[in-house]
C-alpha cells in the first residue's frame, strides 16, 4: 500500500523537524554552557560583568552558580512555569539575582 502524503502533512513533518531541532540545540547549548560556567565558580562577580560581549546577557542578573544550576535543571523541574510576574515586574531568584524578561514573556517561580 503507497502512503499518500499531502502537502500540508510534509510541511507539518519539516516545521516538526526544525522545533524538534532547535530545541537540542538549546539542551546541547545548556549543557555546554553548564560546563564553561565551572571555570567561574566561586566567583562574586555577576555574570555580565563574566560575559560583557554575549548578547542579553543582563537579562541574567545572576552569579555563575545560579545560572549554572538553571542550565543544569532537569526539564521535569515544576520550579519555573508559566504564570505572572509580581508588581515589579521581575521575577527575583532566590541565591543572588533575577531574571529580567522581554514584554510578553511571563514567568513565575
Amino acid at each position: 500500500m503507497k502512503t499518500v502524503r499531502f502537502p500540508e502533512y510534509r510541511q507539518y513533518e519539516q516545521f516538526r523537524t526544525r522545533a524538534n531541532d532547535a530545541v537540542m540545540g538549546l539542551l546541547a547549548g545548556a549543557g555546554m554552557a553548564a560546563h564553561l560556567l565551572q571555570l567561574t565558580e566561586g566567583s562574586d562577580r555577576l555574570l555580565s560583568e563574566i560575559f560583557p560581549n554575549v548578547p542579553h546577557i543582563r537579562r541574567l542578573d545572576m552569579k555563575s552558580v545560579s545560572a549554572r544550576a538553571i542550565c543544569q535543571r532537569p526539564l521535569s523541574s515544576p520550579q519555573w512555569r508559566p504564570g505572572a510576574r509580581p508588581a515589579g515586574g521581575h521575577a527575583a531568584r532566590p541565591g543572588g539575582g533575577q531574571i529580567i524578561s522581554p514584554p510578553g514573556l511571563v514567568w513565575i517561580s
